[in-house]
């Protein structure tokens, strides 16, 4: 029986439930990123419906002695989504794990927690995966999940994306 949680208008939302599509099978690897990201991920609703909301991002982040490549710009690994507002504004939603000249290995979930402004949203863009600017022995990241509620839940596929057997 699933969990339900609450969400910011008074309606239900499962909890744990992946809100982005294709995420079992898209991932990135590199031994010496400069700019790598994954075809879009598209959400699995409305983009409207995550306006006021609390959600969670989390990824899973594989590296062997990690370096950045250079002393400036982004030296990371993650998952970003960019929610843009009728506005104009934009709000960007994500998780990083960050480089520098200090190698680092790292093999972990990861995750940040975010309120999204309360302002009609316009699109959500960008939903990617990256690789910048580091070199590394291994460098692999994967599983991107992004959910409602304030606390990440263990990566699951969206309902959507799950085999139907019969």
């Amino acid at each position: 029986m699933p969990e339900f949680i609450t969400l910011a208008d008074g309606s239900l939302a499962v909890k744990g439930r992946n809100l982005l599509r294709d995420t079992q099978t898209t991932e990135l690897e590199s031994t010496d990123a400069g700019y790598l990201q994954t075809g879009l991920l598209p959400l699995a609703i409305d983009c409207k419906a995550l306006q006021g909301q609390n959600v969670a991002v989390s990824i899973q982040c594989d590296c062997e002695n990690a370096v950045a490549k250079t002393t400036s710009g982004h030296h990371r690994m993650g998952y970003e989504l960019d929610i843009g507002f009728e506005d104009g504004t934009a709000q960007y939603i994500g998780v990083w794990v960050r480089f520098s000249s200090t190698p680092i290995t790292v093999h972990s979930r990861f995750s940040e927690t975010y309120t999204i402004l309360n302002k009609p949203i316009k699109s959500a863009t960008h939903s990617l995966i990256y690789l910048q600017h580091f070199t590394a022995d291994s460098a692999k990241v994967s599983k991107p999940k992004l959910e409602f509620g304030t606390e990440a839940t263990p990566y699951s596929p969206a309902p959507e994306d799950e085999e139907v057997t019969t």
